[in-house]
């Protein structure tokens, strides 16, 4: 028997009954979340609808359940849709974008990793197939005679959004569909592909005087005969290109670097905003680069956690990668969700 529940201020679903015991055993819903199938009239609590599943000493929610609204049920961008003729669920928990500005979040690192670790190891085989197979894809779109680096560029962002909605889909419903990867193929193509794109043209830009800086000391080396086969005359090369203008190069080379690495921080949610909530790429990359302001230092902070857990799996013979790489996206998916997970959405995503 197929269920849906209440979650994050969508009705999210079908799940089997067992499933429903699973979350309830993680803590994702409670007694009190509302839960729906076929031929109810109603919404019910799950105390209500399956009192036997409940027990006083299961942990709750993280989220509320939904709030009472007219019109249609909506449909999650995450689940499958509900029935024709459902009820729609209430209470509604959905915010607009204006409260959850006002608002604030915490950023807790250890819990964060774990939920991220926990999720990983619930379905290993699906999330490190997911990224492998859009390694696999991409590293064969570049492949591709003449037009690889095109190829490349136009189904990165695609398949970045692909997977994002794997991983989110499957910390909020444990339901297995390996091929929501392909899912940014189609009517909204355009906003993943932008959303990949803009951001990379900036970065470039960004980091033009580090590439100038580069072709100029490439350059003084040759002047000073390093072009010759031997070992570059450093001293050579000083007399040429100048001290100052060596630390004035290494200042630029630095704060290139910084500001190019500011910049992919405070954009990091803006393809799961895409991807989840509908919103179209420019305004993904400004709600993101808002709601990172808020605790930017934390967010480097992080980062650099994740970063160091990465380096574990390189350092475990890169096997370890096959681990780390998935575990840190899944706690990346978390992170998203817990700043952004109330956030009500610009549109049903397809």
């Amino acid at each position: 028997m197929n269920w849906f529940y209440a979650f994050n201020g969508q009705p999210t679903g079908p799940v089997t009954e067992d499933q429903l015991a699973e979350l309830l055993r993680n803590g994702s819903i409670n007694g009190a979340t509302l839960v729906w199938r076929q031929g109810m009239p109603n919404w019910l609590t799950l105390a209500e609808a399956i009192p036997g599943l409940v027990t006083p000493a299961l942990p709750s929610a993280e989220t509320p359940a939904l709030p009472s609204q007219s019109g249609p049920p909506l449909v999650p961008a995450m689940a499958a849709p509900v029935p024709h003729g459902a009820p729609t669920p209430a209470p509604d928990s959905w915010i607009a974008e204006e409260e959850l500005l006002a608002g604030d979040y915490s950023v807790d690192f250890g819990a964060t990793l774990g939920k991220g670790w926990e999720t990983f190891f619930k379905n290993p085989l699906l999330l490190l197939g997911g990224a492998v197979l859009i390694w696999l894809l991409i590293v064969a779109s570049s492949l591709v005679p003449c037009v690889g680096s095109i190829v490349t560029l136009v189904v990165t962002g695609p398949l970045l959004g692909g997977l994002w909605t794997l991983y989110l889909r499957q910390i909020r419903t444990g339901a297995p569909d390996l091929g929501l990867i392909f899912s940014a193929f189609g009517p909204r193509f355009m906003q993943y592909f932008l959303v990949h794109l803009v951001p990379a043209l900036i970065n470039v830009v960004v980091m033009l005087p580090l590439l100038a800086g580069i072709f100029f000391t490439a350059f003084g080396m040759a002047a000073a005969g390093g072009h010759r086969g031997g070992p570059p005359d450093f001293q050579a090369i000083w007399a040429a290109i100048g001290v100052g203008a060596l630390i004035i190069w290494g200042i630029i080379a630095f704060l290139t670097v910084v500001a190019s690495t500011a910049l992919m921080l405070l954009w990091l949610f803006a393809m799961p905003l895409v991807a989840d909530k509908g919103y179209d790429f420019w305004p993904a990359m400004q709600l993101s680069r808002k709601m990172v302001m808020k605790h930017f230092w934390w967010t480097v902070l992080f980062m650099l956690v994740l970063w160091l857990v990465s380096m574990l799996g390189v350092l475990a013979l890169c096997i370890g990668l096959l681990v780390s790489g998935p575990v840190v996206f899944a706690t990346l998916c978390h992170w998203y969700e817990s700043v952004f997970g109330r956030l009500r959405p610009k549109s049903v995503v397809p």
